[in-house]
C-alpha cells in the first residue's frame, strides 16, 4: 500500500473528503489497478454527492475484483445518490450476495427501499442487518425510519431509545427521533433532537429538513398541514396516487350532478370550492411558511436558496390571485378568473422547480411556460367574448395532467 493510499484512508476515516479525494487520486497515478483506491475513491466522491463521478470509478473497482462485495457496495452508495434506486438495489443485493453477514449492506438496501416508500421492505432488511449486529447502528436508524412510517409509534421510540442510549452522539439517530416526535405534533421536543442533530453533523439534510417543518408547525394551520402531509407520505406510493386521483374523478362527478340537478348547486359548489382551495393549499402552504420563516434570521439560515427562490415565486404567483380577487371584489366577476388563473398556476411552477432531475426540469418548465401563455390567452378570449373560455379549459386541463404526470413519474425530490 503506497504511502498516498494512507494517508487517503485515514482522512476519509476523518470525514476530510476534499483532502482525501486528492491523496487517493495520487495513489491511482502511481497504481491505476489498485481495488482498494477505487473503492474508496467512489466512497469520497459520494461523500461529496459527486455521484455521477463515483458511479464509473466503483465500476472499475468491480471490474478489478468481480467477488469484493465492497465494490459493489460502493456502486450502490452512488447510484443511490443519483437517485437510481432500482440499480442501486441490484448492486446492494449482490453485495448481499457476496458477504451475507456485513450488516452495513442491509442497512444500505434498508435506505433503499426506504426512498421508494416500501416501508415493510427496509423494516425487514434493518432487521436482517440486526440478526447480524443487533447493536448496528445504521440498522436500527433504518428500522426507527421505517417503523415512524408505518404508524408503529412506540416500537419506534424503543428503537430511537436504545439507538441513542447505544450513540448518544448519533446524528441520524437525534433526526429519526425528531421526525417520530413530529409525526406525534410535538414540534417542540422536536425541534430539540433537530437542533442536536445538526450539532453533531451540520451537512445532515434528514435533520434540517425536520428542522425547518417543525418551525412552521408553530403556526397552526401549517401544523394541520403536516399532519396530512406526513400521513400521505406513509402511504404506499400507488395508494398516493389512488387518493389523488380518487378525489379528482369525485370532484368531476359532484359538478356533473350539479349541472344535472340545479336543486343541488347550492350544496355542491361550497363542496367544490373548499376541495380547490385545499388541493392549492397542500401545494401553497410550504413556501408560503417558508416565506415567514425568511423575516427571521434564523429562519433565513436554515432555508437554502433554492427554497428561498420558490419561495419568493410561489409569493409572487399568490399575490397575482389576491389582486384577482380584489379586483373581483370591487369591479366584476372577471377578478376571480384572474384568480383562478394564478392559483392553477402555482401548481405546475412548485413541481418545476422541486424536480431533481435536469432533462425533466427543463422540459417541466418549458411546459408550465407555455400553460402560463395559454392560460394568460384563455383569459383575453374570455374578456373578449365572455362565452368564448376554450383555451382556458384547455389551460386547466394542462395543467392537471402536467401534475398528475410530475407526481405518477417521481420527478419531483424524494417524500420524507
Amino acid at each position: 500500500m503506497n504511502l498516498h493510499l494512507q494517508h487517503g484512508l485515514i482522512l476519509l476515516q476523518q470525514g476530510r473528503n476534499d483532502l482525501a479525494e486528492k491523496e487517493l487520486r495520487q495513489a491511482l497515478a502511481l497504481d491505476p489497478e489498485s481495488f482498494l483506491a477505487h473503492v474508496a475513491l467512489a466512497d469520497c466522491l459520494s461523500n461529496l454527492e459527486r455521484f455521477e463521478e463515483a458511479i464509473p470509478i466503483a465500476e472499475q473497482a468491480i471490474r478489478l475484483e468481480p467477488d469484493a462485495s465492497g465494490a459493489h457496495a460502493a456502486l450502490a452508495r452512488a447510484l443511490f445518490g443519483s437517485d437510481r434506486c432500482r440499480a442501486a438495489e441490484i448492486a446492494i443485493h449482490e453485495a448481499i450476495r457476496l458477504d451475507p453477514y456485513d450488516s452495513n449492506h442491509f442497512a444500505l438496501l434498508g435506505l433503499i427501499r426506504h426512498a421508494q416508500s416500501d416501508w415493510a421492505g427496509a423494516l425487514a432488511a434493518s432487521d436482517d442487518g440486526l440478526l447480524n449486529d443487533p447493536e448496528h447502528v445504521g440498522c436500527l436508524n433504518v428500522r426507527a425510519m421505517a417503523l415512524t412510517k408505518l404508524g408503529r409509534r412506540a416500537e419506534a421510540a424503543h428503537t430511537t431509545k436504545d439507538l441513542l442510549a447505544l450513540d448518544p452522539e448519533d446524528s441520524l439517530g437525534h433526526a429519526n427521533e425528531g421526525w417520530r416526535l413530529l409525526h406525534e405534533g410535538n414540534s417542540r421536543q422536536a425541534l430539540e433532537h433537530f437542533r442536536e442533530s445538526l450539532r453533531l453533523d451540520p451537512g445532515n439534510e434528514f435533520a434540517r429538513l425536520g428542522m425547518i417543518e417543525a418551525l412552521k408547525a408553530r403556526n397552526p394551520l401549517y401544523g394541520l398541514m403536516l399532519r396530512y402531509f406526513l400521513w400521505m407520505s406513509g402511504l404506499q406510493r400507488g395508494v398516493q396516487l389512488a387518493i389523488l386521483i380518487g378525489a379528482l374523478i369525485a370532484q368531476q362527478v359532484l359538478s356533473r350532478v350539479a349541472d344535472a340537478v340545479p336543486a343541488l348547486k347550492p350544496f355542491v359548489i361550497p363542496l367544490l370550492i373548499a376541495y380547490f382551495a385545499f388541493a392549492v393549499m397542500t401545494w401553497c402552504a410550504s413556501p408560503l411558511c417558508n416565506l415567514t420563516l425568511m423575516l427571521s434570521r434564523f429562519g433565513r439560515q436554515a432555508l437554502l436558496f433554492k427554497e428561498k427562490v420558490e419561495a419568493l415565486i410561489v409569493g409572487a404567483i399568490l399575490l397575482g390571485a389576491l389582486a384577482g380577487l380584489l379586483f373581483w371584489a370591487v369591479v366584476n366577476i372577471f377578478g376571480m378568473l384572474i384568480a383562478l388563473y394564478f392559483c392553477q398556476l402555482v401548481m405546475p411552477t412548485i413541481s418545476t422547480l422541486r424536480c431533481v432531475r435536469f432533462w425533466p426540469k427543463v422540459i417541466l418548465g418549458a411546459v408550465t411556460v407555455g400553460l402560463a401563455v395559454l392560460g394568460a390567452y384563455g383569459l383575453l378570449e374570455i374578456l373578449a367574448h365572455p362565452k368564448g373560455a376554450q383555451a382556458f379549459l384547455y389551460f386547466s386541463r394542462g395543467v392537471l395532467i402536467t401534475v398528475l404526470a410530475g407526481q405518477f413519474l417521481r420527478l419531483e425530490s424524494r417524500v420524507r
